[in-house]
């Protein structure tokens, strides 16, 4: 059915789902009012920054994902069009940035549990300007492949009860009964983003997401963090 660019983009109840999902909803309402593509993209720009990337990144995932579906590729669920877009918006706000410095040391490396272990990965994501947050992790077995992940709204305070008193206090003696209660032995430690990558991902996606929509995934996984536990493989050089 031939669909014009306001219904595709703005109008269509899974375009709109992922509009909510990036909590642009109020954008999406305002660029209603447009009469032509060309003022459309006249209010995208007159955006904020990162919000103009956000825009210009859903709107790329989305045309991608549709374009796929109608030449009969698998139809992408609005969770992996955000997170294309989301990753979108990562690579371009790193974009000369922090450029690599000639690597003196070795490269760090991912290395796996032993056979009757799993390994957890988490990551937090935090917008200072807003003061909201989200964070997330990732559960692999022996073989590096994920079998539990969840996204939601740290390494002494999870080692030692020295920060029990502050204002997080109470999230971590619950983190701590909880590891007491469900683990035999744990060891917390910090690895680097390299080495996080799906976890860094799943922080991103929380912050970016709705905060109604459930985030806690059993095997199998989505796609999309799928597709990242086997990043993260490739990237890192498993041990």
């Amino acid at each position: 059915m031939d669909e014009d660019g306001g219904h595709c983009f703005l109008k269509c109840k899974y375009v709109k789902k992922c509009w909510r999902m990036m909590c642009l909803e109020h954008v999406r309402t305002s660029l209603l009012e447009a009469t032509t593509s060309a003022q459309m993209v006249c209010m995208i720009l007159e955006r904020e920054v990162n919000e103009r990337l956000n825009i210009v990144a859903l709107l790329w995932a989305w045309w991608d994902a549709r374009n796929k579906t109608n030449v009969g590729e698998q139809h992408m669920s609005c969770e992996e069009v955000i997170h294309k877009a989301t990753v979108m918006v990562t690579d371009m706000l790193t974009v000369g940035r922090n450029k690599p410095k000639q690597d003196t040391t070795a490269r760090k490396r991912c290395v796996r549990p032993p056979e009757d272990k799993l390994k957890i990965n988490c990551d937090g994501a935090f917008v200072q300007s807003e003061k909201i947050g989200g964070w997330g992790f990732v559960i692999k077995n022996h073989d590096g492949e994920g079998v539990l992940a969840d996204s939601m709204s740290l390494i002494s305070g999870l080692r030692t009860a020295a920060f029990d008193q502050a204002a997080c206090g109470v999230l971590l003696r619950g983190i701590h009964e909880l590891i007491q209660e469900h683990f035999v032995e744990v060891d917390v430690c910090h690895v680097p983003t390299q080495c996080n990558g799906c976890a860094h991902m799943l922080a991103s996606f929380r912050l970016s997401g709705d905060p109604d929509l459930p985030t806690i995934w059993n095997d199998p996984l989505p796609e999309f963090v799928i597709y990242s536990v086997s990043r993260d493989l490739i990237d890192c050089g498993h041990e």
